[in-house]
C-alpha cells in the first residue's frame, strides 16, 4: 500500500497492483465446480458488490496476496492462491464454451463476468 502504480507496465488492469510488475491473463470459461471442490480451488470470496468488475476482482485478490481469482454470474469475485495448476488439472475438465459465461459485469457492461454456473476465471503473471 506504499502507493504509486507509476508506469505499471503493459498490464490492462488499472492502477491497483501495479506495482507488482505482471499483468492479469484470461484462462476462459468454466463450468462451476461443485460448493466443496470451490472451496478448495477458489478458497477466499471477495465481496464487492454491484460494482463488480473483472478489474476489482483482479485488484482485490491480489491485495489479499492470491494470483489467480474466478468471477460468477455477475455477482461472486474469488480467488486463488494460483489457478495455473488447477486448470491443466482439475479444472482443465470442466472447460466451457466462452459464450456459456455471457453476464455481463454489473460494473462495466463492456466485460463479461462469468454466467449462470460458470466462472471465468483469471491468472496472473509473472508471480512476484
Amino acid at each position: 500500500s506504499s502507493g504509486g502504480g507509476g508506469s505499471g507496465g503493459s498490464g490492462g488492469s488499472g492502477g491497483s497492483g501495479g506495482g507488482h510488475g505482471g499483468s492479469w491473463s484470461t484462462c476462459g470459461c468454466y463450468q462451476k465446480p461443485l460448493l466443496g471442490l470451490l472451496d478448495i480451488l477458489l478458497p477466499l470470496e471477495v465481496a464487492i458488490g454491484h460494482e463488480l468488475t473483472v478489474d476489482a476482482c483482479q485488484a482485490q485478490c491480489l491485495i489479499a496476496g492470491y494470483y489467480g481469482c474466478s468471477i460468477e454470474a455477475g455477482n461472486t469475485c474469488r480467488c486463488a492462491l494460483s489457478v495455473d495448476g488447477l486448470l491443466n488439472g482439475l479444472l482443465g475438465l470442466l472447460r466451457a464454451p466462452d459464450t456459456k459465461c455471457n453476464v455481463k459485469c454489473p460494473g462495466n457492461s463492456h466485460e463479461s463476468c462469468g454466467g449462470s454456473g460458470f466462472i471465468q476465471a483469471y491468472t496472473y503473471n509473472p508471480r512476484p
